[in-house]
């Protein structure tokens, strides 16, 4: 589950783990390339070459919802009781596209965000399904595992922002990912 104390980095690393078993199992995915964070423009350079690029900056917080605490389990621990509870907590972050004409150029750019759209905003409420393996910072390692499995509650695409660029060979669009992760807090019990 995600950490409260790495929130913003474990919920960045489960989008991109999910992204990258797509990869595995999905014959058009295999066309792509996913990164973390911006490419720098020499990344660009040299991944361009091979395939378009799914970019995802890191997240940001908009806003925590504190009335939607849910009690996760109370325990003892070193002798005093202690609750872990949640919270939801809002996130956003850039999702982009970024390719080289050789790739399909704006048509290409338009098959991704389709394909981008369809998994974090599909005909039907819910959230994707595909499954995959994570090992946060820590070493925690989950097999098989999904995003509400992880805290990830609520997922939303938007937006569509062509972004400009100096080489016109190249395609640039942005879109902006919101999510609500749910992350946990342990407390004392007053006695």
């Amino acid at each position: 589950m995600i950490r409260s104390d790495y929130i913003y980095l474990d919920v960045q690393d489960n989008i991109i783990a999910l992204l990258k078993a797509l990869q595995t199992g999905t014959a058009r995915w295999t066309n792509w390339t996913i990164k973390k964070d911006y490419p720098k423009s020499f990344e660009f350079r040299q991944f361009a070459d091979a395939k378009p690029i799914i970019f995802l900056e890191r997240f940001e917080e908009v806003d925590q919802i504190e009335s939607q605490f849910h009690v996760l389990g109370e325990r003892s621990y070193g002798g005093d009781a202690v609750q872990d509870y949640g919270y939801e907590s809002i996130m956003q972050a850039r999702l982009g596209i970024w390719l080289h004409d050789k790739h399909g150029g704006p048509d290409e750019v338009q098959i991704i965000k389709s394909h981008l759209k369809y998994i974090f905003d599909p005909p039907k409420p819910g959230l994707p399904s595909t499954t995959y393996n994570i090992t946060y910072s820590d070493a925690t390692a989950f097999v098989a595992t999904k995003l509400y499995t992880q805290g990830i509650h609520r997922i939303q695409i938007s937006g569509g922002t062509e972004i400009a660029v100096e080489d016109q060979s190249e395609y640039r669009e942005e879109m902006v990912l919101t999510v609500n992760a749910l992350c946990g807090e342990t407390i004392i019990l007053p006695s």
